[in-house]
């Protein structure tokens, strides 16, 4: 997000909020919060997070987690003037997107092509009739979980039989291609377990704003190549398929009360159908790669929220595939100290 404002960084001024006083990118802000993780400290993080609002007078707040996006929907309806400042909507939409269970029943109720997902909560018999109706594999994740963590691939009914009953898991239909991992699966059997194995495959992203009146602006889809939960090659992509996801979630989202940022994760099942799996309402890792390729998400934004800073939206694509690479970088030293010792650090 940082690197899509560096055309105007002289206009803006960047507060964060950080529960990490080492992370590394924290010197590219005007001044940085040290405060706890909101999920496990939240009204600790309410009260220096009003302390902020207080002092700072933000004209944008950006959530970039999931649980900030949900904190911030229900903050914004608890003091309503944050709502021409808060990049997000409603809280109930918040929650569709942050569980699994929720997306799968706001999606059908508005007729959008998501997974079948069941609760490992639910009635047993449903569950197993559940495996009947779709096959192994299944594929079994966190309710609320993101970035690919704690997901398992459910082979057969007695890998079915120990997720009946776990409270904050769901399974979900395979999608792809099963044959790579019913292979993998012989092999380990055969020759032992590889150190190095993964799993994803090329998912396609769907990315929306909506503006503060609800209008749609922008819809943009990109090939995402995935390693550990990060995409790690970003490339422009030309389906009518997604562009068409892509417009019935923006109508059921805006419809919804939903404004800001909407990222639409999906994936071809095995008929080459495009089913979405997840959804997020925020921007992501791979927003400057779209930057890269023409859309602007962040200037939008800005443009929809502050404009008086006539800031300028980038439309124009320098490439049409965008690699992502890890960079090294250690943490300021007077920002750790400062975070440590004061729980505030401005720059210089």
């Amino acid at each position: 997000m940082v690197s899509s404002l560096q055309r105007q960084r002289n206009d803006i001024f960047l507060c964060a909020l950080n529960s990490d006083p080492e992370e590394t990118s924290l010197s590219n802000f005007d001044t940085v919060w040290l405060v706890p993780e909101l999920r496990k400290e939240p009204g600790r993080f309410a009260k220096l997070f009003n302390r902020a609002l207080e002092k700072l007078q933000p004209s944008l707040i950006i959530p970039c987690r999931d649980d900030d996006v949900l904190f911030l929907a229900e903050r914004s309806e608890e003091v309503p003037e944050l709502l021409s400042h808060a990049l997000c909507g409603s809280s109930a939409c918040a929650r569709v997107m942050i569980n699994k269970n929720a997306s799968h029943v706001f999606s059908r109720r508005h007729s959008l092509p998501f997974a079948p997902t069941i609760d490992c909560k639910d009635d047993p018999v449903q569950i197993f009739e559940f495996a009947g109706e779709h096959g192994y594999p299944l594929v079994s994740k966190p309710a609320e979980g993101y970035a690919s963590r704690g997901i398992s691939f459910v082979m057969n009914e007695r890998h079915l039989e120990s997720h009946i009953g776990q409270s904050g898991t769901v399974l979900q239909a395979f999608l792809g291609k099963p044959e790579p991992l019913i292979q993998h699966v012989v092999d380990v059997e055969k020759h032992g377990v590889p150190l190095f194995q993964t799993f994803e495959a090329i998912k396609t992203s769907i990315q929306i704003f909506i503006q503060k009146t609800g209008i749609v602006e922008g819809t943009f889809v990109t090939e995402n190549v995935m390693k550990q939960g990060r995409s790690e090659a970003v490339s422009t992509a030309l389906s009518d398929d997604a562009m068409e996801i892509g417009k019935s979630c923006a109508e059921a989202f805006a419809g919804a009360g939903w404004r800001g940022p909407l990222n639409i994760q999906c994936q071809r099942n095995a008929d080459g159908k495009l089913v979405i799996y997840e959804y997020n309402g925020r921007y992501t890792g791979a927003t400057s790669a779209r930057l890269l390729l023409g859309y602007d998400e962040v200037g939008m934004a800005l443009r929809d929220y502050c404009p008086e800073l006539a800031f300028d939206v980038c439309d124009q694509a320098v490439t049409d595939s965008v690699s992502r690479a890890l960079v090294s970088r250690r943490a300021t030293p007077s920002v750790v100290e400062d975070l440590k010792e004061k729980g505030v650090w401005h720059a210089q």
